[in-house]
């Protein structure tokens, strides 16, 4: 083989390898689905509510999977306002960022459980349990989910805990 064949080959391989490594795979998103607001072992808690999501999940072949764009909870009207803070495919916090009148906040929803491509998913949902905290206390909204049955099935099979 001569050297300019394998000048090429190296620099072919090369920008291949480049391609690879920072092309983010995009997939656009447009997602609706019911959901179930809940406190685990209480059925009686059960709301129904409705989850929208919509942007891009990027996958990078060598590094985390991420989404960027809007997920709305009716129930939460400060979902609707503010875009998403991007986050980490399968477990991340949900974060909103915003601003009142030039003075910066952040809003959490709560922890999110994502499997697959938001084919189901779980957050535990942080509530203002002291003065001074805010955490989970086994307030959950699961999705796809119609009654408390099905949310519960969701929560199992995502490592949710019971009471």
């Amino acid at each position: 083989m001569s050297f300019g064949k394998i000048f090429w080959t190296i620099c072919f391989l090369a920008v291949v390898s480049l391609f690879l490594y920072f092309y983010d795979f995009p997939q656009k998103i447009d997602l609706a689905y019911p959901a179930v607001e809940y406190r685990v072992g209480v059925p009686d808690s059960a709301e129904q509510t409705a989850i929208r999501i919509k942007g891009i999940i990027k996958r990078p072949l060598f590094r985390k999977p991420t989404f960027h764009g809007h997920f709305i909870v009716d129930k939460y009207e400060y979902t609707g306002r503010f875009e998403l803070w991007p986050i980490d495919l399968h477990v991340s916090p949900l974060l909103y960022p915003g601003n009142d009148k030039g003075k910066p906040f952040m809003e959490t929803l709560g922890a999110l459980y994502i499997e697959g491509s938001f084919t189901k998913l779980n957050i535990w949902v942080f509530e203002q349990i002291s003065e001074t905290y805010r955490g989970t206390d086994n307030l959950r909204i699961s999705a796809p989910a119609d009654n408390y049955e099905e949310a519960m099935l969701i929560n199992k099979e995502m490592g949710g805990s019971f009471k």
